[in-house]
């Protein structure tokens, strides 16, 4: 449960973020989003990827840098496969994109990671599970058990709505 809630939390982060990325760089509050409230899953899915393998890397006897320089690597893979299996997933679920980096990177062959910005989403998750993430799971334990069953619950009833009138609207 608590993981689910991770990916909630970090998926409304990135959603402001990326908001905000669009607004100080296109002038535009463009919300490509998917779901009813504001949350992106696939940012959180990167982040809390990252959180899962990072112990791991703690536990190998190697000097600091390196372990920060592995958890940006990984970070960054983590980020790199959300995004290829977000976008893969809603091209062949509604045969569009909501992103493509080609339009944007001239560099870009593949529409939904690209070295540049998909690093730089990575550094950031990475930098979020250092910086960001032990504060979050201590506030997060303080939190009563019922409030993150219901935030849990609202963001699967919303899953579950937005999916279910795509579907019936492929029927009908």
């Amino acid at each position: 449960m608590q993981t689910i809630f991770y990916i909630i939390v970090y998926g409304f982060l990135g959603y402001v973020l990326e908001r905000l990325i669009n607004l100080v760089f296109l002038g535009t509050w463009l919300d490509n989003s998917v779901l009813l409230l504001p949350i992106q899953p696939m940012y959180g899915l990167g982040v809390v990827g990252a959180i899962l393998i990072y112990p791991h890397i703690k536990r190998l006897t190697i000097p600091k840098a390196v372990e920060i320089g592995l958890l940006m690597l990984v970070a960054i893979l983590t980020t790199a496969l959300s995004e290829a299996l977000s976008g893969e997933l809603y091209e062949w679920l509604y045969d569009g994109t909501l992103w493509n980096y080609g339009t944007t990177f001239s560099m870009c062959t593949y529409p939904y990671v690209c070295v540049l910005p998909t690093s730089l989403f990575g550094i950031l998750s990475g930098l979020t599970v250092l910086l960001v993430h032990p504060y979050m799971k201590v506030h997060t334990k303080a939190l009563p058990r019922r409030l993150i069953i219901m935030i849990v619950l609202l963001v699967t009833l919303d899953f579950i709505y937005t999916y279910s009138m795509d579907v019936l609207s492929l029927i009908f």
